[in-house]
């Protein structure tokens, strides 16, 4: 008996140190990251002193990593793993969205609803749409119930100036709304004035129903006007108001002046509504569209991007000025000019790209043509300009304006760190990474590394997703 006893105890003592070695050696491999580091071009020895500090998640945000490399040393990572019991929220990295558009002229639409007499004129007269839907009620209202029927008009005949719409979205002030009334919209379209060219042609179809119609309006075959634009516009949002740039651009997006503003063109500017004015505490925080104005003109300069400082004292305005790259630095409370740079010449561009963080301002150009701009002592100065140099690879493992971007520099070295949200572990498909580092001089691209993170040993791995951004990238001694 006392042999299946002694037997007994030490099975008994066996398996609880086989849990006790298990549990150890589980949950050891997930204190741990392991990185797998590819180098896509360069040295690694150019990112000296650089380090990237990335997080990993599951998707409930109870289990967090942190983990801090280097790059040519990602085998001596250093990992700190958390449990939150409540789970952690992603951290938002996004921008103010400003977005004013002009209605479209071509589109299909189904289950249109076809109003009254009176609802139509109140369209007309007070109403927005991001579709310009006159013409297509017109033609329902002389289409039988069942039928189809296709007509060419003149879009002058029912509009003078495009109906618009407008949407905005504040990261700090995620309750501002512009759910404007019918006339706040008469204010906005009267301020912003797109005009419809007098010879634009729109052929529409409708097919009717007793109550709605499906509708197809596209450009005419014989259309003579060159009408085929658009409004583009942003604008960023501070505690007192919106500031917003907008313009008329043709198909290939080259400005085209149908847009005419009361005091010409520049950012304007329109003002919280007063918290101290009667209104409905059930309504989120709106817009006082009676205080639109002119705040800073920007003459015969062609706008690309508008931004602002981290304090949101200084707006900056990056725009295309005698074939140059510029930058205008205004005072964000009195418009006045505060510094005016020549970024780069000869530039062309129609569009670009912009990676802010802190006191740095990367703006890449189509043409992969970039300028960093830093601000020391108050003052903003360009440090560093070039090309990207980026091959097919190479512009895959950056993806410029997808994820989350970050910055870093040195006084001689430009490092950008790329991270997107929608990477899941262990590693990853040839030539997609989970992070990517990339080291620049004024010799061009001197080193390039895409990294892929997981948990060794772990069967979950495949539930613990990237976070959007490296919380941390530097170079020592910043």
């Amino acid at each position: 008996m006392k042999k299946y006893l002694c037997i007994l105890l030490l099975a008994l003592l066996f398996s609880l140190g086989t849990l006790a070695g298990g549990h150890l050696w589980v949950n050891g491999a997930r204190d741990r990251m392991d990185i797998r580091e590819t180098v896509i071009t360069g040295d690694p020895a150019a990112a000296a002193g650089l380090a990237v500090t990335y997080r990993t998640r599951d998707q409930e945000g109870r289990l967090l990593w942190e983990t801090t490399y280097t790059p040519g040393g990602a085998e001596r990572a250093e990992t700190d793993f958390r449990f939150s019991a409540e789970g952690e929220q992603r951290s938002y990295y996004g921008r103010d969205i400003v977005s004013l558009e002009q209605a479209s002229g071509n589109f299909s639409a189904g289950g249109v609803s076809i109003p009254g007499q009176e609802d139509e004129r109140n369209y007309q007269r007070n109403y927005y749409s991001d579709l310009l839907l006159l013409p297509a009620w017109d033609v329902a209202s002389r289409t039988p119930v069942g039928e189809e029927r296709t007509e060419t008009i003149r879009l002058a005949d029912y509009y003078d100036y495009y109906p618009l719409s407008f949407n905005i979205q504040s990261v700090d002030n995620p309750g501002l709304n512009a759910h404007l009334n019918s006339d706040e919209y008469v204010q906005l379209k009267e301020y912003f004035r797109v005009a419809v060219d007098e010879a634009a042609l729109r052929t529409v179809t409708v097919i009717r129903d007793s109550e709605s119609m499906s509708v197809e309006m596209t450009r005419a075959d014989d259309d003579p006007s060159h009408e085929s634009g658009y409004l583009s516009s942003e604008g960023v949002i501070t505690e007192d108001g919106i500031f917003l740039v907008a313009e008329s651009t043709d198909s290939s997006g080259v400005p085209d002046n149908r847009l005419q503003c009361p005091d010409g063109q520049g950012i304007h500017f329109i003002p919280l509504q007063d918290p101290d004015a009667p209104q409905d505490p059930t309504m989120p925080e709106g817009l006082d569209l009676s205080g639109l104005r002119l705040f800073y003109p920007t003459g015969e300069a062609w706008t690309l991007r508008l931004s602002i400082s981290p304090d949101k004292k200084e707006l900056l305005l990056y725009a295309q000025e005698d074939g140059k790259l510029t930058l205008s630095v205004i005072d964000a409370a009195t418009g006045k000019l505060l510094q005016c740079l020549d970024l780069l010449e000869d530039t062309g561009t129609q569009y670009i790209q912009l990676i802010e963080m802190d006191a740095l301002h990367l703006a890449v150009t189509e043409e992969d043509r970039f300028s960093l701009v830093s601000k020391e002592g108050g003052r903003y100065g360009q440090v560093l300009s070039g090309q990207l140099g980026m091959i097919e690879e190479e512009e895959r493992a950056v993806q410029l304006g997808r994820g989350r971007q970050m910055l870093a520099w040195d006084g001689r070295r430009m490092a950008l760190a790329s991270a997107w949200p929608d990477t899941f572990y262990p590693g990853g498909t040839s030539g997609v990474y989970h992070n990517s580092v990339g080291v620049w001089d004024r010799d061009g691209l001197q080193f390039l590394g895409g990294y892929t993170f997981g948990l060794s040993r772990d069967p979950a791995a495949s539930c613990y997703s990237g976070g959007p951004d490296p919380l941390s990238l530097a170079f020592s001694g910043e």
